[in-house]
Parts: C-alpha cells; sequence; structure tokens
C-alpha cells in the first residue's frame, strides 16, 4: 500500500514539474466613451522589461523562447472577438479593435516601455501600436505580417514548392499525415514543432472580423508611418501565399535597428516549418533589446 502511494506520489510530482509555471490571468473592461465597453483578458508571466504579444496562440513557439531569459514580463493579450475577449456589438472596423488593444496596453503598462508582437494580421496590428508611440517601444516583432490590408493588392509568390521527407512521412499514421500535409517542408523537425508547440485552439468570432473585413480592415494609425528606433525583427516567409513577403521590404528603410529574414521553405505556417530559425532571431531580437536598454555588460 506504501509502495502505491509513493508511486502515485511520485508520478504527480513529475507532472507538477512538466506544467508551465503559472502566471496572472486577468480580464479587464476599459471604458471607450459614448456608453461603450469593451473587455480584454490577458496572461502575463514572469517578472521585468514587458513583451505585449497579440495573441495568445503564439505562447505556444514563443514562450519556450522567451522563458529562458530572465527579467523578461511576457503578456499575452486577446485583441477584440480572440479567444477570451469578447466582440462587442459597437466594433465595426479595424480601427474600433486596435484602440482597445492600445487602451489595453495602456492600461495594464500606464507608464512602462515595451516591445509588442505578433503573427499575421496580429503582427500589422502591433506594427500599429509601436508607430502609435515609438517613444514607448524597446522592441517590434512581426512574424508573417500582414502588410498590404486589402488581399487582392497583396503581392504573393508565384512559385510553390514543398518538400517531403518520404521515409519519415510513410512511418506516419494516416492522422499524424494529416496534420503534417498542410506545412510545406514535411520531416521529423517539423512535425515535432507542430505537435509540441501548436498547443493553443484560439477561437474567432467570425460576425466581428467579418464586419471589419467590410468595414475597414486597414488600420489608420498606419496610414501616418513613424520611426522606430527600437530593435525590430521581422520574420517572412519565402512561400507565404497567404500575405507574401514583397509588400513587407519597404519597412526595412523605415526602421534604423531591424534584421530582416526571409525564409525559404517557410509559408504561413513558418513557426513550425523553421521553428529553429524562428528560435535563432528571436533570441537575437532579446538580446538587441538588451543592448538597446543598456542592460549588458559595458553598454552606457
Amino acid at each position: 500500500m506504501r509502495n502505491c502511494i509513493r508511486a502515485i506520489t511520485g508520478t504527480i510530482l513529475a507532472l507538477l514539474l512538466c506544467l508551465p509555471a503559472l502566471g496572472q490571468h486577468n480580464t479587464i473592461t476599459l471604458d471607450m466613451g459614448k456608453n461603450q465597453q469593451a473587455g480584454i483578458y490577458y496572461e502575463s508571466y514572469g517578472e521585468g522589461s514587458p513583451i505585449v504579444i497579440l495573441h495568445r496562440s503564439s505562447a505556444g513557439y514563443l514562450e519556450p523562447i522567451f522563458s529562458e531569459h530572465e527579467n523578461y514580463r511576457r503578456i499575452y493579450l486577446d485583441p477584440p472577438g480572440i479567444g477570451k475577449s469578447p466582440a462587442e456589438d459597437w466594433m465595426q472596423n479595424a480601427d474600433d479593435c486596435f484602440e482597445v488593444v492600445y487602451q489595453a496596453i495602456n492600461h495594464i503598462l500606464p507608464d512602462e516601455k515595451f516591445a509588442v508582437g505578433g503573427f499575421s494580421y496580429f503582427g500589422y496590428m502591433a506594427r500599429a501600436v509601436a508607430e502609435r508611440n515609438p517613444d514607448r517601444m524597446n522592441g517590434l516583432l512581426m512574424i508573417c505580417p500582414v502588410t498590404e490590408p486589402e488581399r487582392e493588392k497583396r503581392t504573393l509568390p508565384k512559385h510553390q514548392k514543398t518538400y517531403t521527407d518520404s521515409t519519415f512521412y510513410k512511418s506516419l499514421t494516416k492522422e499524424e499525415q494529416n496534420k503534417l500535409n498542410r506545412l510545406f517542408l514535411r520531416n521529423a523537425d517539423t512535425y515535432h514543432a507542430l505537435t509540441t508547440y501548436h498547443k493553443r485552439s484560439i477561437t474567432l468570432d467570425t460576425g466581428l472580423y467579418n464586419r471589419v473585413k467590410r468595414n475597414n480592415y486597414a488600420i489608420s494609425q498606419l496610414s501616418q508611418p513613424a520611426v522606430i528606433e527600437a530593435p525590430v525583427l521581422l520574420l517572412l516567409g519565402l512561400q507565404d501565399k497567404v500575405v507574401g513577403y514583397k509588400d513587407a521590404l519597404p519597412l526595412v528603410d523605415r526602421y534604423p535597428s531591424v534584421s530582416l529574414v526571409i525564409a525559404d521553405y517557410a509559408s504561413h505556417s513558418l513557426p513550425y516549418e523553421q521553428y529553429g530559425l524562428l528560435k535563432q532571431h528571436v533570441k537575437l531580437w532579446l538580446e538587441r533589446m538588451e543592448i538597446y536598454r543598456g542592460l549588458l555588460p559595458g553598454q552606457e
């Protein structure tokens, strides 16, 4: 009996040790004026210089990287209509959603400088946050970002290529193969990244985002470009047929401290097809931010 209890206790302890560190989970209610309110859900992990990521699904592949570095507070924030942040009837366009996100960040971080990042449309929204108040920025991270809001105007790659490690692929079950089929690069590494880091299924309020697409998918803030002195990381997929990569290239001339990565064998699923490359450059981005903030030895 005692042996059974010890075995069960050991199993529970092992499971607890595998769990991620618990963070702060919170929903805030914002007064947006005109008798309009908005609720925003976010999760916060760690302490130190803040990094705001839009939205929580990116935590699956970013949190293992961020958590290796001390002195960063990681805030994963759901914009309106995403995950646990509700959509409201008064929200009609991208500017409405952006203003809620911007005010939410100001509520959570009223006085601090911070970094901000996001994937796809929320990389576009993160850029709007950064350009709204560039003097508060410690850094900007954009992964496969929307640059041209109107799909018909996007410059998409003409050539598509895929690679499949046939030996590995044939060793998988049909269900496992189906998981891998949406990637352009199909091998053991991408399967590991997909099954390890794609952990969060975040719901989207299609009603809200259909209104946004009909009424104005573009964020007005970005019609007046601002220079961002803080370190910027721009990760693009050469085979990204959703947002492309060419439309983002002019951003390089706007930002004095930018690292540009255009990854081969990378579609709009770049975080899983090129996880090693993503990890390497996000870590370098964190180091560049430390230099920018003057935290490394020998820096003034």
